[in-house]
């Protein structure tokens, strides 16, 4: 009974705290009636049903210490003075934009509205600006400063304090239009810098308080700016309609499930603000004459399943000082280029993309885990990238002077034709001057470069005969022949090529091949050799194959005219026509015996030694016979305790270095121990050895060998 009592005395208390609180607050149809409207002084709150038009922005505002005449006169839109004197503020921990005066109506520029919803909340300290409705309009406003870059006005949405702005689950689409409510490719604005578009998403904190803010992130947002013209080439581009742009400082820059697509000037740029890390998932860059993805500002990033491309740069990120890429893709586009470092802070007199690192930290890796690069026609790596990628109809260049790459990358042919899977190049020489930089800065050899290579062709590419051109072109320059290793497989017309004049002290890295084979008919991963006469090959592919003409046979010796990687490889192989021959010490050579390549099949691999400065022999095939047998009579002599006999059984086609593999006699051995070599061509060597206490003297018997090519 004692608890009843309780329980309800406590009832009635909030009962009568509940009636003193809808006491001090009151009904209003719109906010923008409030002026018109005395409000009881015992009342501090006021909740409307709509901003400005009914039923849309209904919100709550109070009198408090914060609502003043200096917050009315600056934020009008949700601040103002009633009737009876006192200034009631909006009250929310999160604002909508229709609770400034959105109305997300077809034909009515909201643009207004979200600016006033963004400033209030910075001047206030709400962190989060919601879009509630499907489709909004935001018409560029008047642009006065001259510049494209820097100040606050012309920009659709400008952010200069840390701020969220979500929209609703499924996306909401921010139409940009011009000054006039017309297709924003129609110029309506011309400064003195130029044409002025306006962009989307301006981030730049106030230098007049700060030159950096915590943090920015969008959600859900679909921002279109209009622009449809040809992203072939950039004659259509305008630098100033970027779609979100950073020119000064952010702490963290975040983005999930937004696209911003249809801009004429880099869709993502963060190339002139000191960005400390920014995250993206599920972000889409679509449709620009300049470069979708251009974030060179920024120190470290890490963006899942990014979407970047139908430009004329799918990306243009030089500069990046750390940035990680979860599955995505870049696609149909121009080029693209990956420039890892420098350090943001960067060094003063060089060049932008000149490669620096913190000499206390990490690699300023760019890592790929699993990122697509679709019709681009050349992405282009510099230093410190790493992971696994696949290119479709997409050359993968790593540029000269470049080092500290490992990539794994997965070539795709499909609809493009005749293109190298990658391309590696070197500086000429090791006193090019690198422009940008102070003088005596110079392009290194291109050096500590790690590439494993599948080439491979869809079902649509072999059905209409297309395919890579080269697996991995050498644009011959200087390179680390130490440090960089290439390795092939798959499929391709050649493997590997050399392309330019090679300078004086050229030297080749190290390429394998492994599980390579030759498209086109070709039984060898190589190039066809048609001698009519002696000839001196200088090695530039994985292998050659012959079809001599004339009378022949014709000698082949191999040109040292510049160096190659200790364990380079190289095939000959025979297919038709007149035989090629190889001396055991013809020039650059070091054969294990002279070799002839005469049938269909006959293979010849060699192995560069740096240790020899020659090329060895890795191993000789003769597909016309492989075995080689002799047999004569032989009447041994009496072979006194620990003696020797010798003799000799023609077995033709043996050559030094093969093996006896068998020897045979028709009468038992007596003990003795038979064994046998090539001595001479197509001669093996028979030594009879008495191991026994007495004599042995065997019947006359014939005596048969089998030699195996080696």
């Amino acid at each position: 009974m004692a608890m009843d009592l309780i329980a309800r005395a406590i009832a009635t208390t909030a009962k009568s705290d509940a009636s003193q609180a809808l006491a001090r607050t009151v009904s209003l149809d719109l906010f923008t009636n409030l002026p018109v409207r005395a409000i009881n002084p015992a009342i501090t709150t006021v909740q409307s049903s709509g901003h400005s038009t009914a039923g849309i922005g209904a919100a709550t505002y109070v009198a408090d210490a914060l609502a003043t005449a200096a917050l009315a006169a600056a934020h009008p839109r949700l601040c103002k003075q009633s009737a009876d004197g006192r200034y009631f503020r909006f009250a929310h921990d999160a604002i909508a934009v229709e609770q400034a005066g959105a109305t997300g109506m077809p034909g009515v520029n909201d643009q207004p509205a979200v600016d006033a919803a963004i400033r209030y909340a910075n001047a206030v300290g709400i962190r989060m600006v919601r879009f509630t409705r499907p489709a909004y309009e935001l018409w560029c406003p008047a642009r006065t400063q001259t510049g494209y870059g820097f100040g606050s006005d012309g920009y659709p949405i400008y952010v200069s304090d840390s701020i969220a702005l979500i929209g609703v689950p499924g996306g909401t689409t921010l139409t940009l239009k011009n000054s006039l409510g017309g297709a924003k490719s129609t110029i309506t604005q011309t400064t003195a810098w130029g044409q002025w578009l306006g962009g989307g998403i301006l981030l730049a904190p106030n230098p007049a308080t700060t030159n950096f803010m915590d943090y920015f992130h969008a959600e859900n947002l679909i921002l279109d700016g209009g622009f449809a013209g040809s992203v072939a080439t950039n004659a259509a581009s305008n630098i100033s309609d970027k779609g979100i742009a950073c020119f000064r400082g952010i702490g963290r820059w975040t983005m999930d499930n937004c696209t911003f697509k249809n801009f004429a000037g880099e869709i993502l740029y963060g190339g002139s603000g000191e960005v400390e890390f920014m995250a993206t998932r599920n972000l889409t860059l679509d449709n620009s004459p300049q470069a979708a993805y251009n974030v060179s500002g920024v120190k470290k990033s890490v963006h899942v399943n990014l979407q970047a491309g139908n430009s004329y740069q799918p990306a243009e990120s030089v500069g990046m000082n750390g940035a990680t890429f979860i599955g995505g893709r870049f696609y149909d586009g121009y080029s693209s280029a990956f420039i890892g470092g420098p350090d943001p802070t960067y060094q003063a007199g060089y060049r932008y993309d000149f490669p620096v690192r913190e000499a206390t930290d990490s690699p300023p890796w760019v890592t790929f885990i699993g990122t697509q690069f679709e019709n681009i026609t050349t992405v282009s790596f510099g230093c410190w990238h790493r992971g696994r990628i696949v290119a479709i109809d997409t050359t993968v260049s790593i540029q000269q002077g470049v080092y500290d790459v490992f990539l794994d990358v997965e070539s795709w042919a499909d609809l493009r034709t005749g293109f190298e899977a990658v391309g590696l190049y070197g500086p000429q020489n090791l006193t090019t001057q690198m422009s940008g930089c102070p003088a005596g800065t110079y392009f290194p050899a291109t050096a500590n470069v790690r590439v494993n290579l599948t080439c491979r062709r869809t079902k649509t590419a072999i059905a209409a005969s297309r395919s890579h051109v080269n697996a991995l072109r050498l644009y011959a320059g200087l390179y680390d022949k130490d440090s960089c290793h290439f390795t092939i497989s798959g499929e391709a017309p050649v493997a590997w090529a050399v392309l330019n004049a090679k300078p004086a002290s050229f030297v080749m890295p190290l390429i394998e091949l492994a599980n390579f084979r030759r498209t086109g008919g070709n039984p060898l991963a190589g190039v066809w050799s048609n001698p009519s006469a002696a000839a001196t090959i200088d090695v530039n592919d994985s292998g050659y194959v012959f079809q001599g003409t004339g009378v022949g046979p014709w000698p082949i010796t191999l040109s040292t005219t510049y160096g190659y990687a200790d364990g380079q490889k190289v095939a000959f192989e025979y297919d038709s026509g007149t035989a090629v021959t190889f001396a055991a010490t013809g020039a650059g050579m070091k054969l294990a015996a002279d070799r002839k390549l005469a049938t269909k099949g006959d293979r010849l691999t060699l192995r560069y030694s740096s240790a020899a400065v020659a090329w060895v022999e890795d191993g000789f095939v003769s597909a016309g016979k492989l075995t080689f047998t002799g047999s004569a009579t032989y009447d041994a002599p009496s072979i006194a305790a620990a003696g020797t006999a010798t003799t000799t059984v023609t077995a033709t086609g043996a050559s030094l270095g093969d093996y006896v593999e068998r020897i045979s006699l028709g009468v038992s051995a007596g003990g003795l121990v038979v064994t046998g070599y090539v001595s001479a061509a197509n001669t093996v060597t028979v030594v009879l050895f008495n191991p026994t206490a007495g004599a042995v003297d065997l019947a006359s018997t014939t005596l048969s060998v089998e030699v195996r090519r080696k």
